[in-house]
């Protein structure tokens, strides 16, 4: 039901109610006992209040549901804007990874120090933490039987320069 016809519904219903009661007032009767007049009297009233009263509540169940259509839309286009731009940086760090491949393990110390990758291990000396060319063989507590080994760290798991994680700590 439209607005429109709840609005006609509901002033028919509140003439029926003046119109009631102008026929209640005629047909005032000084017998204390209710007469069928009387008793159908309540019974119409009674009928007439329940449909005023569904009218307003199907007006408060619409202003509801459509104040919950708005809310949820407006937090469903949120949603869809946060998944949005992960998917376009989940799609930009694939493609940063693809471009950088890892560097096989055999290849010489040399041509690994002038990798792309500044912050693969390699085989030089261990670098200042907060350089870009840390490492993980730079890692505190590592041994010397690491350093001839070469570690590629895959791009999606980069640290930002100067920052590395050992153990369960995060050292600057």
């Amino acid at each position: 039901m439209d607005e429109d016809n709840e609005l006609m519904l509901e002033t028919t219903a509140q003439l029926q109610l003046l119109d009631l009661e102008d026929r209640r007032a005629e047909f005032a009767s000084d017998d204390p006992s209710l007469s069928d007049l009387e008793i159908t009297f309540n019974v119409i009233e009674a009928d007439i209040r329940a449909t005023l009263q569904s009218i307003r509540d199907r007006r408060i169940a619409r202003v509801i549901h459509n104040a919950g259509r708005a809310a949820d839309s407006t937090r469903i286009s949120d949603i869809a804007e946060s998944e949005l731009r992960a998917q376009e940086e989940r799609g930009r760090l694939l493609g940063l990874a693809r471009r950088s491949p890892p560097q096989s393990a055999s290849s010489s110390s040399s041509s690994s120090s002038s990798s792309s990758n500044p912050l693969s291990a390699t085989a030089s000396e261990p670098s200042d933490p907060g350089s870009p060319n840390s490492s993980v063989s730079d890692l505190p507590g590592s041994s010397q039987t690491n350093k001839n080994k070469v570690i590629n760290v895959p791009p999606i798991l980069r640290l930002p320069a100067g920052r590395f994680v050992a153990s369960s700590f995060a050292y600057e």
